[in-house]
């Protein structure tokens, strides 16, 4: 039985750790990893995840780098404006071993490039 505390400050020092990620896909540009990533991560919304999707998105972050820094890799975009604010979407997904990870990057206005979240889906969920 995971203790789910202990297991979310282990994965919150892992992922702080991480702090930026230069990206081929973003012409080597900095992509950084601050308290709104890992909130999603935890959280969608104002709703907490169930330990078991909390495990498994923490899980999947060993992926980032690799996803990241490849070139073959399939790339959504969109586009939302909101009270002024200009927020752009990414969804960067790449199957590894039979199992599709998405990773999801945004930027709002000029702003720099952030980590919102990652998933799986495919064989591998």
């Amino acid at each position: 039985m995971i203790k789910i505390k202990e297991f979310i400050e282990k994965e919150k020092t892992k992922y702080y750790q991480i702090k930026k990620i230069r990206s081929v896909i973003f012409l080597n540009q900095e992509i950084i990893f601050n308290k709104t990533g890992f909130n999603h991560l935890i959280k969608k919304g104002k709703y907490r995840r169930s330990t078991s999707e909390k495990v498994r998105r923490f899980g999947l972050l060993i992926y980032i780098e690799r996803i990241l820094q490849d070139y073959h890799v399939e790339v959504e975009y969109r586009y939302m404006e909101n009270n002024g604010n200009k927020t752009h979407f990414w969804g960067i997904t790449k199957t590894i071993r039979d199992d599709k990870i998405k990773v999801i990057i945004y930027k709002v206005n000029n702003g720099k490039l952030t980590f919102l979240s990652i998933m799986n889906y495919g064989k591998g969920k």
